[in-house]
C-alpha cells in the first residue's frame, strides 16, 4: 500500500551526491498504480550543512516526481565515510538539520536506521516532535522501546512486478 523511494544517495567514498537513476520512473510507477510514496535518502552526511544539502535536494526531487504523502527520511547508518565516529550529539544536529529543512518545506520528515543504531549512536528521544522514526528490525515483532512510525522487518519480501527482494515495513501513520 506504499513505497519509500531512493532518490539518491551521498557516496561513501567520494562524499559526492549521486541520483539514483530509476528514481522517477519509481515513483511514477507507483503513483500510477495508485501506491502512496515516500522518499529516502542514503546519508553519509558529516555535518549540518551536508545534512541541509541532502534535505534540499530530496525536496527538490519529491517536487519534480509531484510530491510524496509518506515523509523525506534520512537514512543514517553509515560507517564507510565515517558517520559511525560522530558523536551522538553530532548525528542529532545532522538529523534535526534534514528533518528541519525538510518540514519547513512542507513535507513530512523522518530518520530511517536500524535498531541498534536507534539506540546506541542516535538520541531519537532528542530528535524534533516532526521528525517521524522509522526502525529496522529484522523479526517477527520489534523489540525497539522507543516511539516509531514505521517498522522495516525483512529485507526478502516479494512484490508482483518487482524483479528481486525487497525491503518489507509495516506503517503505522
Amino acid at each position: 500500500s506504499f513505497l519509500i523511494i531512493r532518490c539518491w544517495y551521498r557516496g561513501m567514498y567520494d562524499g559526492a551526491l549521486h541520483e539514483d537513476p530509476y528514481f522517477y520512473s519509481n515513483m511514477s510507477g507507483a503513483k500510477s498504480a495508485g501506491v502512496a510514496t515516500g522518499v529516502y535518502v542514503y546519508s553519509t552526511a558529516l555535518n549540518e550543512a551536508e545534512a541541509v544539502e541532502e534535505a534540499s535536494m530530496a525536496v527538490t526531487m519529491a517536487r519534480k516526481a509531484g510530491g510524496c504523502g509518506y515523509p523525506i527520511y534520512i537514512d543514517m547508518e553509515d560507517s564507510t565515510r565515517g558517520v559511525n565516529r560522530l558523536s551522538n550529539a553530532q548525528r542529532n544536529a545532522i538529523i534535526t538539520a534534514f528533518c528541519n529543512t525538510v518540514s519547513s518545506a512542507g513535507y513530512k520528515s523522518g530518520v530511517y536506521a536500524n535498531k541498534t543504531w536507534m539506540t546506541k549512536y542516535i538520541n531519537a528521544g532528542s530528535l524534533p516532535g516532526s521528525c517521524y522514526i522509522w526502525v529496522a528490525q529484522y523479526n517477527t515483532s520489534c523489540s525497539y522501546s522507543g516511539k516509531y512510525s514505521m517498522w522495516q522487518y525483512s529485507s526478502k519480501g516479494s512484490v508482483p512486478g518487482i524483479n528481486g527482494s525487497v525491503d518489507m515495513d509495516k506503517s503505522y501513520f
